[in-house]
């Protein structure tokens, strides 16, 4: 985790010198006394807020699998909340893959093995896309045009929820090419099947619609928060077409970030993320630049502050009987 992190601080500082020989770099000394104004404090504010119900999602799905498996497993709250919160540091593997870490410490409370708390943490990554998928379609409207896109989005997430919806079909697919492909296969087909058993669990209309519900929540908090800044930061006004138009270019930005396997999107989020603001809405590149900064700080980095902090608090305590 430790190298892992290392990679995505050096991958960060890249792109940081990148933008500021791009930009005008004594443009962005100036700019910098945006860390302490009200903007940016109002950003970290609405990352809190998100990683609140992100947390809820995660304590729902978690006491659900656990009911599933042990009537008498159980894991407190604030230790429920130290285990999410340390996930947040695992933003910035490749593909979020660190996130194994939540089923391991849960393991350590519980006993219930990590693999089968596995569904919990995919099915926030579930939900996150889905949520992501509806604030991208809902930002498109700004640009008024991309309409088959949008029936596109639909689509998709309709697919996905109906891909848990057939408990007999997906695992006789996941079955089908165990005679052709020998052990191998077959040992790998026994997980996909026990996470999927589990995810079915959780995609149940009521369980799946909060996810749901709270990914929206979470994610449009978040992306308010940052939407305000860059407005603040680029002199534009804050209305409902600047909000919209920002809502798709983060949520594109998110889920471009997430598909690559960088760590936390690094090195592509921030690109995507500027030249659309340049592109869609006409931003300067040296204003551009101390915005992106700035967001990124607000989301990924604030977070992974925030997940090492927690990780060294459940060393201190997630043993104890607290």
């Amino acid at each position: 985790m430790r190298l892992k992190f290392i990679t995505a601080l050096i991958l960060f500082i890249l792109t940081f010198l990148f933008f500021a020989f791009w930009s005008d770099w004594h443009q962005q000394r100036i700019d910098l006394f945006w860390f302490w104004q009200k903007p940016f404090l109002l950003a970290l504010a609405a990352s809190l807020a998100s990683y609140f119900f992100r947390f809820l999602r995660w304590d729902f799905f978690l006491r659900r699998l656990l009911s599933f498996q042990n009537k008498k497993a159980s894991v407190s709250g604030h230790k429920s909340a130290l285990i999410f919160l340390s996930g947040l540091a695992t933003v910035v593997t490749p593909l979020r893959s660190g996130e194994v870490l939540k089923p391991i410490l849960v393991k350590q409370q519980t006993g219930v093995r990590a693999s089968k708390i596995l569904a919990a943490v995919v099915f926030e990554r579930f939900t996150d896309a889905l949520a992501m998928l509806l604030l991208m379609a809902a930002g498109l409207f700004r640009f008024h045009f991309g309409a088959n896109f949008v029936i596109l989005i639909v689509f998709l997430c309709f697919l996905f929820v109906i891909i848990f919806q057939f408990d007999r079909l997906v695992p006789a697919i996941i079955l089908w090419p165990v005679n052709k492909l020998g052990s191998w296969y077959r040992a790998l087909a026994e997980r996909l099947l026990n996470l999927y058993r589990h995810a079915t669990f959780l995609a149940k209309p009521g369980p799946l619609l909060l996810g749901i519900i709270l990914g929206l929540l979470a994610w449009s908090i978040q992306m308010l928060g940052s939407s305000y800044l860059v407005a603040r930061v680029v002199g534009q006004p804050f209305d409902i077409n600047w909000f919209l138009a920002t809502l798709f270019i983060f949520s594109f930005s998110a889920a471009l970030g997430f598909g690559i396997p960088l760590p936390g999107g690094i090195g592509i989020t921030e690109p995507t993320v500027a030249g659309l603001l340049i592109v869609f809405l006409g931003v300067s590149s040296g204003q551009v630049v101390i915005a992106t900064l700035l967001v990124r700080f607000s989301t990924l980095w604030f977070g992974v502050l925030i997940g090492i902090l927690a990780f060294q608090a459940y060393k201190l305590i997630g043993n104890k009987n607290v």
